[in-house]
């Protein structure tokens, strides 16, 4: 069962690809649907040696040339989130795409190093809607509630859960929106979904990361988000009222890793991103 109440509404798990909503006794629809193929508005295999076309690089994420490190072709990105005396580290780039989406799959790769091990937490990759046209808006807003017309997105990204858990740890969403629920400390911090049935993703092999979110009609709680690992579904959640405007739209993503109080040198790979108004698979 998941962890999270929003306005009353009741979110379970029951299997590791099933999730419903209790809405005034409807349950979720097929999900046949999600899997229909859009647009592919961008692609990145990092074949031309750099990552140009992307911004905000930190932490000098590096494109290798080496056919055994590569999912595919001869390059990928190599991420370094890099000791730093126990506190946060992160190695990551953005890119953006304005005038945005409704809705938007968002596919990567990804190869966690055999020694990764961020401690207690970290950051992965995300989605995100944002306001206006500065790639820039809306950075640096954690632990603050969106307010329905400026952000909303999340994160799809390991948990160790307190180092409980064999890292990276289990797959999860670490969402912001308007109507999310207050941390105990007091701030927004981003609220979390996983299913009763998790993937721990192993270390020091590849494996294919979807994500999608769908915007709501302003005043319809009809928004929704998935995500797929290796292309089988892994979680789909419905009846989110991600914004209040028909404005808002969904135009950047991140590519990364930033972890809190990292304990050591730690390393991913990333390779093959696509950006598609429909599903893409592996």
């Amino acid at each position: 069962m998941l962890n999270t109440r929003i306005n009353n509404k009741v979110l379970y798990a029951i299997s590791i690809s099933t999730v419903l909503w209790i809405l005034s006794g409807c349950i979720k629809e097929p999900e046949n649907h999600l899997e229909e193929p859009g647009t592919v508005f961008f692609e990145d295999d990092f074949e031309d040696g750099n990552y140009d076309d992307w911004f905000d690089a930190y932490g000098s994420p590096l494109v290798i040339d080496n056919t055994r490190t590569a999912h595919s072709g001869s390059r990928a990105l190599k991420c370094i989130a890099v000791y730093n005396d126990g506190n946060s580290s992160t190695s990551s780039i953005k890119y953006w795409f304005h005038p945005g989406y409704d809705k938007v799959y968002f596919r990567w790769y990804c190869k966690f190093d055999s020694t990764f091990n961020q401690g207690w937490g970290m950051h992965f990759c995300s989605l995100y809607a944002v306001e206006g046209d500065n790639k820039w808006n809306q950075m640096g807003m954690a632990g603050i509630k969106p307010d329905g017309d400026d952000r909303f997105g999340s994160g799809f990204e390991p948990w160790s859960n307190w180092e409980t858990l064999t890292p990276p740890g289990r797959m999860e969403f670490y969402a912001y929106w308007h109507e999310m629920l207050r941390d105990n400390d007091g701030h927004y911090w981003g609220n979390v979904f996983y299913p009763d049935s998790v993937i721990i993703p192993e270390r020091g092999r590849w494996y294919c990361m979807e994500m999608m979110i769908k915007a709501n009609d302003a005043g319809d709680d009809n928004g929704e988000i998935a995500a797929w690992i290796d292309g089988e579904l892994y979680m789909h959640l419905s009846g989110f009222n991600w914004r209040t405007t028909n404005e808002l739209k969904i135009k950047r993503i991140s590519l990364g890793i930033y972890i809190h109080n990292n304990p050591k040198d730690n390393v991913c790979w990333f390779d093959d991103v696509v950006l598609s108004t429909g599903y893409i698979s592996p």
